[in-house]
């Protein structure tokens, strides 16, 4: 099989277990950072997807990701899904951050009502 010139790389990556580390939450080895740093460099998208907060993706990785970004235009092929989907950000060609809720998303009522009842 031959690669065709319109085929592209993407590198998709869930963040629990694999970026951190699954007992402490926290990233334990760095170089995965500079991966993704390098696969970004050559024009190959990278996406982490978890069903954490942004919130907490940012504080845990992305921050920690962007202190070791030399130029910040790589920024724009990489993304971040959060809550199962309900939330993303984006980068834009200046490296500033474009967050999206997708507000269709929402505990129903009676689940709510539930949790209420048994505390």
């Amino acid at each position: 099989m031959t690669k065709d010139k319109t085929t592209q790389t993407a590198w998709i990556f869930d963040v629990d277990g694999v970026i951190t580390n699954p007992q402490s939450k926290i990233i334990t080895d760095f170089e995965i950072l500079n991966h993704f740093i390098k696969k970004l460099e050559k024009g190959e998208p990278v996406i982490l997807n978890t069903g954490r907060s942004l919130e907490w993706t940012m504080d845990r990785v992305i921050n920690r990701l962007l202190k070791n970004i030399k130029n910040i235009k790589i920024l724009k092929i990489f993304l971040v899904i959060g809550e199962k989907g309900g939330t993303w950000l984006t980068f834009d060609e200046n490296g500033k951050i474009q967050e999206y809720i997708d507000d269709s998303i929402s505990i129903p009522k009676f689940l709510i009502n539930q949790i209420k009842k048994s505390r």
